[in-house]
């Protein structure tokens, strides 16, 4: 019907009505033109013919969005996996469709059609806007709109390259004072979102006595964009010499377990590098042994060396690299935090002990593929896992099992002899370079 029909049939109906009113019996007050002919259309046109902005006030949309949000990225990635909050509320009328849109860190959007709420999503780190829309019958709209701040929390992971030993006479090697020197030499740097390779210096560097023989220890520093820092230390080991020195590939910093210091935690334990967690006051030193008693625990408060390590209380790695250059014995419980495990040296250790091991992250760099880790009780792992050089052999009645990883690498030198024992992995690729025997 158009409008001019309208607007004649409106006419007639409003003199109809006047003169209906004037020749009635019962006289009254004449009411309103106005109220006459506005009468009559919503009695005449009470369907979807003719649309009055407030006839329907009931038919209003109004919506509530969610609060907005604020979290941290999941740990080892660049987002945050959200699975409720999300959903908008539909306070009054009832929506022909509802949409939604997000903008900013995180692009996607809905179907344009139907009732869609988002439910769970994976938001990239950074803000992200989300609007939801919703459309009635007669096409009106309304919109609200939300944030989703997603932060890395996660301070990057770094490694040193293997520690030095040298004569008193020798020259000290100088330090690394660029990332691409500190790879080159054996280092290892990695972040879940965006490593700074421009923050990456030497944040400091001790020497333990002023004559021979002393340590040196340089402090490795590295920072992501968003300023979280992560640090190593490397050890410089000058001693006296009286005999032929073998090189670092022949010799590493394993020392033979009868040779090597013993240091054992006290009954309570506490922070790593704190004389007061370890008997005699002294906290172990590169090529030590050590020993954290039953019911203490230690803590890592940064990257340590040992020789061997037996747990019988608690290590705790939190987000830091323990290089182990002997063997690993497991009676108590570790850790893993999100920190590095990695195994080093030239000589032929073995991981056990009554307590299975959770690593998560996880490396061998044994110097080449005839120095054997000897896996005598079972482990798990997780996280970045790289075989730079020597051999994991599984043995008999023993499983490795890789749950989840954030990376799989085998490089050449390196490999996997499964002797006996279970190697189970689950549906993720592993970059094979090296042995699987």
């Amino acid at each position: 019907m158009s409008e001019l029909k309208h607007t004649g049939i409106l006419k007639s109906a409003a003199i109809f009505f006047a003169v209906l009113m004037a020749h009635s019996g019962a006289y009254s007050e004449p009411a309103p033109l106005w109220y006459v002919v506005s009468s009559l259309c919503y009695n005449v046109f009470s369907g979807n013919a003719l649309r009055y902005p407030n006839a329907y006030p009931d038919k209003t949309l109004q919506l509530n969005c969610p609060e907005n949000i604020t979290t941290t990225c999941d740990i080892d990635k660049c987002s945050a996996d959200i699975s409720n909050g999300l959903d908008v509320e539909v306070v009054k009328g009832t929506p022909a469709s509802t949409t939604w849109n997000m903008e900013g860190a995180t692009e996607a959007a809905s179907p344009r059609t139907g009732i869609n709420q988002i439910g769970k999503y994976v938001f990239n780190e950074g803000v992200t806007f989300v609007t939801y829309t919703a459309v009635d019958n007669l096409g009106d709209g309304v919109s609200c709109s939300f944030s989703v701040v997603v932060t890395d929390k996660q301070i990057p992971e770094i490694s040193v390259p293997e520690n030095v030993s040298i004569g008193c006479n020798d020259r000290v090697p100088s330090p690394h004072t660029t990332l691409q020197a500190f790879l080159n030499a054996g280092g290892w740097a990695s972040d879940n979102c965006n490593l700074n390779p421009a923050t990456f210096k030497l944040e400091s560097e001790q020497k333990s006595n002023s004559t021979c023989p002393y340590t040196i220890t340089r402090t490795y520093q590295i920072a992501d964009r968003h300023g979280n820092v992560g640090e190593a230390k490397q050890f410089i080991l000058v001693e006296k010499r009286t005999e032929p020195v073998m090189n670092e590939q022949e010799k590493g910093l394993t020392l033979k377990s009868g040779m090597a210091n013993a240091i054992t935690s006290t009954a309570l334990g506490g922070p790593w590098n704190d004389g007061t967690s370890w008997v005699g006051g002294t906290f172990p030193l590169p090529g030590d042994n050590v020993i954290i008693a039953n019911g203490a625990t230690i803590s890592m408060t940064g990257s340590q060396i040992c020789n061997d390590i037996t747990i019988n209380g608690t290590l705790n790695c939190v987000a830091n690299t323990l290089q182990v250059y002997g063997s690993w014995v497991n009676n108590g419980a570790f850790n893993a935090g999100t920190g590095t495990v990695e195994f080093a040296g030239t000589s032929n250790p073995s991981l056990s002990g009554s307590s299975a091991t959770v690593f998560k992250n996880f490396r061998i760099n044994k110097g080449a593929v005839g120095n054997i880790l000897q896996i005598n009780k079972d482990i798990q792992l997780g996280g970045t896992i790289t075989f730079t050089s020597g051999l994991m052999q599984i043995n008999s009645g023993v499983t490795v099992n890789c749950t989840f990883n954030a990376g799989f690498t085998i490089e050449n030198g390196a490999g996997i002899f499964i002797n006996g024992g279970t190697f189970t992995t689950g549906a993720f690729p592993i970059d094979n370079n090296g042995l699987f025997r």
